[in-house]
């Protein structure tokens, strides 16, 4: 296998119309897993998959001018007559071949961003969060000088038109980032570290009071309300939600409007429906119908709302007419096709409803399946080592197994840690000497099982009855009492 550091990408492509047919290929070298896409922000999407070599060859029926994503590439842009060869360089890609000027230039305007990023979980570096808001904004502003600037370098207009719209969104995102975590200093992060750390049978009843305040101790800074005024007013007002081609082009544009609506969702006569309704996702319908003019961009935010709304519902009866609604407004067959799924799993998992199956590997690597407990009353709990609110359940979990022990009930665990975890699982299930019936899901979140029940977040719990008919599809928690007097009825 070839262990050279660089990325070749080919493209071999027909005619010279705006839309052609096209192939790409080329070579990964150094990895046979490759698992990259080819995709643009409008839903378009093929995989590039290596051989052992790290080979690829990709059929793209139709290509369209303008952004796309490429692997760990990341954005690059494209037109029919492009012909590009890209190299991996240092922590950049650096490209050659027609087509090669613009996409170099895309390389440029990220330079200053890798600087500002970080693996940490927070999108830019520590140093980066304690930058006071006088002194951040400018920076950020600054950049979009120079990096249009930059941009000009090119003659294509459609390029450009593109680009100087991204650039300023990319400032935007950057800002709403550096917004999310600012203040968080590093130095102070040993409290919540040692607070997590403490062993399962060693917490005491405010622990979830102590990680709050271990996690709010982190913060060295915080802006002031005019401060934040302002930084709210320059990312969520002044700038169009309309823009269909920049939208078909630009997630960077996508994510900002996301950010808007959640933004708008909390606060002025939003907040006060939200809080009426007491469904976020059914004030953001709301919004994004009146507030968003463009169809395509308020179909494709009415489409993530509604598969939201759906999926986080116990019951069909509560959202069949938002259901309804959007079936009898999009032209999207992918999406008709999602939102049609997400409620069919919801009336196959609601109360009343017969549970699906499923087959999972326990500690032992022993395959359980649902089924086989037919005849008892089963409380699941979906959860991951990595999650804290999963964590804090375990200590009531286990008195409640203990306490019920005796009873017609058996209390399942299903982790849903990736694959690649399992052995990080297996470990904390050992040194915490979980009881009850253990598992790991096959698919983390992509299991079928969890994705019948619409599980995008967790802790989720869920009852089953013995006649495997399902009792609540989002129970009581272990430390809510009311689970226990629930489980007290029927077990009686």
């Amino acid at each position: 296998m070839k262990t050279s550091a660089y990325l070749l990408l080919v493209f071999l492509i027909t005619g010279s119309a705006k839309i052609t047919n096209a192939q790409v290929t080329g070579v990964i070298p150094g990895t046979d897993k490759s698992k990259w896409s080819l995709s643009n922000n409008d839903g378009w999407s093929t995989p590039v998959t290596t051989d052992q070599d790290g080979n690829y060859t990709v059929q793209i029926k139709a290509l369209k001018k303008g952004m796309y994503s490429l692997g760990e590439v990341g954005e690059i842009y494209l037109e029919p007559s492009y012909s590009l060869i890209i190299k991996k360089v240092n922590d950049g890609y650096e490209f050659s071949g027609n087509g090669s000027l613009e996409n170099n230039l895309i390389q440029q305007i990220q330079i200053p961003l890798n600087r500002m990023n970080s693996n940490s979980g927070y999108g830019v570096k520590f140093s980066v969060l304690l930058t006071e808001p006088e002194k951040f904004i400018p920076i950020m502003d600054k950049y979009k000088e120079l990096a249009l600037l930059a941009i000009d370098k090119s003659s294509n207009k459609f390029f450009k038109t593109l680009m100087r719209e991204e650039i300023n969104y990319i400032r935007l995102n950057k800002i709403y980032n550096w917004k999310l975590f600012y203040g968080l200093d590093s130095t102070r992060m040993d409290s919540l570290k040692k607070t997590l750390s403490i062993p399962l049978a060693a917490r005491k009843k405010d622990h979830t009071q102590q990680l709050q305040n271990a996690y709010l101790y982190q913060f060295s800074k915080k802006m002031t309300a005019e401060e934040k005024k302002q930084v709210d007013e320059l990312l969520f007002s002044g700038w169009d939600m309309n823009n269909e081609l920049l939208f078909k082009n630009s997630s960077s544009y996508s994510y900002a409007i996301s950010n808007r609506i959640n933004f708008g969702t909390r606060s002025g006569e939003y907040k006060q429906l939200s809080d009426s309704l007491k469904n976020p996702d059914q004030a953001k319908l709301m919004f994004i119908r009146k507030e968003i003019g463009n169809d395509y961009i308020k179909d494709y935010f009415l489409y993530t709302t509604t598969l939201s709304l759906i999926r986080k519902s116990k019951s069909s009866a509560k959202v069949e007419s938002f259901y309804k609604e959007y079936l009898s407004s999009t032209k999207v067959p992918s999406r008709l096709q999602d939102v049609e799924q997400a409620f069919k799993n919801l009336k196959a998992t609601e109360k009343n409803a017969i549970v699906p199956d499923f087959t999972y590997t326990n500690p032992d690597n022993q395959q359980v399946s649902l089924k086989s407990m037919r005849g008892s009353y089963v409380y699941i709990d979906l959860w991951a080592t990595w999650c804290a609110p999963c964590i804090a359940e375990i200590p009531d979990l286990k008195k409640l197994e203990l306490k019920l022990k005796e009873k017609n009930i058996k209390f399942v665990s299903i982790s849903l840690d990736a694959p690649a975890e399992k052995n990080k699982w297996l470990s904390y299930v050992k040194d915490n000497d979980l009881q009850g019936i253990q598992l790991i899901a096959d698919n983390d979140f992509k299991s079928e099982f969890v994705k019948k029940f619409g599980v995008n977040s967790i802790p989720r719990f869920l009852l089953i009855g013995p006649d495997g008919i399902v009792i609540d599809n989002d129970a009581k928690r272990p430390s809510n009492p009311e689970l226990q007097k629930q489980l007290d009825a029927l077990l009686k």
